[in-house]
Parts: C-alpha cells; sequence; structure tokens
C-alpha cells in the first residue's frame, strides 16, 4: 500500500495511521486513566497497550472494538 509520506498500516482490512496512536492517548488521558487501567479492561498487559499508543503495534479488530466501547467513542475518532 503506498503511503505518500505517512505510515499507514492494513489490520484487518482497516486501515490505520499514527493519529490512531495519539487518539488512544488522547482518549485515555481525557479519562484520567493510566494505561495498566486499560491494559485491564483488554484482558493484555501493559506492554501490549503501550506498543498501541506509540503506534509499534495495532490491536486485532476485538480489541479495536474494544476500545471503542470503552473509550465511548466512534471508530471514526478512534482511527482519525
Amino acid at each position: 500500500m503506498r503511503s505518500f509520506g505517512c505510515a499507514f498500516f492494513n489490520i484487518g482490512g482497516i486501515v490505520m495511521d499514527k493519529r490512531f496512536a495519539e487518539n488512544l492517548k488522547k482518549s485515555r488521558l481525557e479519562k484520567d486513566w493510566t494505561q495498566q487501567d486499560i491494559a485491564d479492561m483488554l484482558h493484555c498487559d501493559r506492554t501490549s497497550y503501550n506498543k498501541y499508543e506509540n503506534g509499534k503495534a495495532y490491536p486485532f479488530v476485538g480489541k479495536l472494538y474494544a476500545l471503542i466501547d470503552i473509550f465511548g467513542v466512534s471508530a471514526d475518532e478512534l482511527l482519525g
């Protein structure tokens, strides 16, 4: 996939870019939650969640839907 200078990732048919990581962190901070709080809600370890916020990994679709539900936002808002 051609990126035109932006980092795009195709995850399970969903194209994500660096805005996902930024929006994820922003959403967490707005709720005044820690990374561990979110990791506990997702049933994963904090280092895995940290990789989502730093753009080093992206969640599978099931975890993505869980994050949308946890933060109470639309997919558009979270994915940017």
